[in-house]
């Protein structure tokens, strides 16, 4: 019986290799991995006291080590033919990983031989086990091992999947994007080092406005921090913070408490790649991709200019985003770990706030659960708004504001950006009119594009039956989906948000994209798959910004354009998401029984619905 889109009962691939039956396998994977490291050592070392460059022994070590490890592997090891592109690539993976720890360590001033015989281990768990699942795979082994090998789980069978391939079972799926992006992250690190000026070259294009060093964001903490421990108002002017003149602290006062966290460059730039590292990580957790279209969808919208945007600025984004991937998983889970979601959800709450949203989803609970948890989060936002009440008056008028035309999502960009144009474009008007019929456009606008989107809502989610379709997709696919689409709909509603915070819609894509897969019609499926689509136009906006002020004038009519369509894009998948809440709604436990409760007596009772949780 499937549970959450994989065979219950079925151990994931880690645990299938932790307690593997054969440890003769485990004896000749550990005897190989001192023989193949212990080689590459040797050529390293030897190469290193001949006086070659670091990077170049480094890469002779490598490139000698491939030949002798593929054969070691393959015969001694696994026992199978394997693949050896395959095997290259994933050695070009660990080469790039390896030197970028290299040099990192040699920043802290570890001498070459003593930061390399520390990258030992590691390396050569990430390349084993990197073989393991993607050159030689879990089918490896002798004839008479592999009869008495449990059977690996399979992922489900849906309609319409799509093509399929090898890179397509989940547990090499949920590596592949997570692996392409920490090699990326390494990339731009060495690159950071070796060329700054074509470091700062490349993210022009990609995030517009790169600063001459990264993680300025997360630098902001703990500077305000270190100056509001002197008794500075950083609320007024952070002195300490050397990006910004006059910045101003405009996150919640519980960081300025943590006063645990250090201070200086060496530890922004560790706190800063430890983010990133663990931003790609947490990835490996989200419903696998099932089909080569849903690989490239999430490939391209996950490895994208505003992900690398986030990224470079460290924002503490990233750390709600690990916080919303954990409660998520402990919300999918029994009621023990259910409830330890929540906490890890008011937790995020308290400290950048929208993520108290993510608290509608224990909507799930029964009628006294759902109170109980209410109860709780009521006390908690009384007690954290007296205690800093003063301090949260100021934070909110340090909010960060800008034009609906800078790089930002909010449903009020689109109203009042047109209305913004309308004013310039009809120059006949007077002045005092012009800023009547600009201020009249703006609210206006965004209320009947908020009626409208939500009248579209309830037409896609009636026309669709996604109640009944939201109960029956893959449990992790659904609770992913509709966090994510909780997240983006508050933040979309609630105000301005700089444009990074669009990482918060990576995990509703395996469900948009099972239900472009999987709706009986073929309108659902199209809408749906648009909806991926689009977000991938979302995530590479700033390039596309930045291709278009190239080849056309910067503020001419095809910036405009681009400016609508992007916007446009963001209704439309705001709209989409906006449906499948309501779905989660109404297929909720204190959804049904409301809607139970406002039925006429004389009606027919609403007949139970699966719950995607139940």
């Amino acid at each position: 019986m499937r549970r959450g889109g994989e065979l219950a009962g079925c151990p994931n691939v880690f645990w299938t290799l932790l307690t593997h039956p054969r440890p003769l396998l485990w004896f000749r994977f550990g005897l190989a991995g001192l023989l193949n490291t212990g080689f590459g050592y040797v050529v390293f070392a030897a190469l290193e006291l001949m006086g070659v460059w670091p990077g170049a022994a480094l890469a002779g070590s490598t490139i000698a080590g491939i030949g002798f490890n593929f054969q070691t592997s393959r015969r001694f090891v696994f026992r199978s033919k394997g693949h050896v592109l395959s095997f290259v690539a994933l050695y070009t993976v660990v080469f790039s990983l390896n030197w970028a720890a290299l040099r990192a360590l040699g920043w802290y001033g570890l001498p070459d031989l003593g930061s390399q015989a520390l990258l030992v281990p590691p390396i050569a768990f990430l390349s084993f086990f990197g073989q393991q699942l993607l050159v030689f795979g879990e089918a490896a082994g002798s004839a008479g091992e592999r009869s008495n090998r449990p059977a690996v789980c399979s992922p489900p069978m849906l309609q319409d999947h799509g093509h399929r391939s090898s890179l397509m079972r989940p547990h090499v799926s949920r590596l592949l994007i997570p692996g392409c992006g920490i090699f990326f992250v390494a990339l731009f690190g060495v690159l950071y080092w070796c060329d700054t000026a074509l470091y700062l070259r490349v993210l022009v294009w990609l995030i517009k406005e790169p600063f001459p060093h990264p993680f300025i964001d997360w630098e902001e903490v703990p500077s305000a921090i270190q100056c509001w421990q002197h008794g500075v108002d950083v609320y007024v002017n952070n002195t300490c913070y050397e990006p910004f003149a006059h910045g101003r602290h405009g996150y919640s006062p519980l960081w300025l408490r943590m006063t645990f966290l250090p201070y200086g460059k060496a530890w922004v730039a560790a706190f800063g790649l430890s983010l990133a590292v663990l931003f790609f990580a947490a990835l490996v957790v989200l419903p696998p991709q099932r089909n080569i279209h849903a690989f490239c969808v999430t490939a391209l919208a996950t490895i994208s200019p505003l992900t690398a945007f986030a990224l470079e600025r460290a924002n503490v984004d990233l750390i709600m985003f690990l916080l919303a991937i954990a409660g998520v998983n402990c919300w999918l889970s029994a009621r023990p770990s259910r409830l330890a979601g929540y906490g890890l959800f008011i937790v995020g709450g308290l400290l950048k706030f929208y993520p108290f949203v993510l608290m509608a989803l224990a909507l799930r609970e029964r009628p006294r659960m759902f109170a109980a948890i209410c109860t709780v989060t009521l006390v908690v936002l009384l007690a954290f708004g007296l205690t800093f009440r003063d301090e949260l008056a100021r934070v909110g008028a340090n909010f960060p504001a800008g034009l609906p035309f800078d790089d930002i999502f909010a449903a009020a960009s689109l109203p009042y950006g047109l209305g913004m144009m309308a004013g310039v474009s009809a120059p006949g008007l007077d002045a005092p009119l012009a800023t009547a019929s600009r201020g009249m456009a703006g609210p206006a606008g965004l209320l009947l594009l908020t009626l409208l989107a939500i009248g579209c809502a309830l037409l896609i989610e009636r026309k669709f039956k996604l109640t009944e379709v939201l109960g029956a997709m893959p449990r992790r696919d659904a609770g992913f989906l509709v966090a994510a689409a909780a997240i983006v709909c508050g933040c979309f509603f609630a105000g301005q948000n700089v444009g990074y915070r669009a990482i918060m819609i990576l995990p509703a894509l395996p469900g948009l994209l099972w239900f472009g897969r999987s709706l009986p019609t073929r309108r659902g499926r199209v809408l749906f798959t648009a909806s991926g689509w689009s977000i991938v136009f979302i995530m590479w906006s700033i390039f596309i910004q930045q291709v278009v002020a190239a080849v056309f004038i910067p503020f001419g009519a095809m910036a405009f354009f681009h400016w609508l369509l992007n916007q446009l894009a963001w209704w439309a998948v705001v709209t989409v998401l906006l449906a499948v809440l309501l779905s989660f709604v109404l297929g909720s436990e204190i959804g049904r029984l409301t809607m139970l409760h406002l039925q006429p007596r004389s009606a027919n009772p609403i007949p139970p619905t699966k719950s995607l949780l139940t």
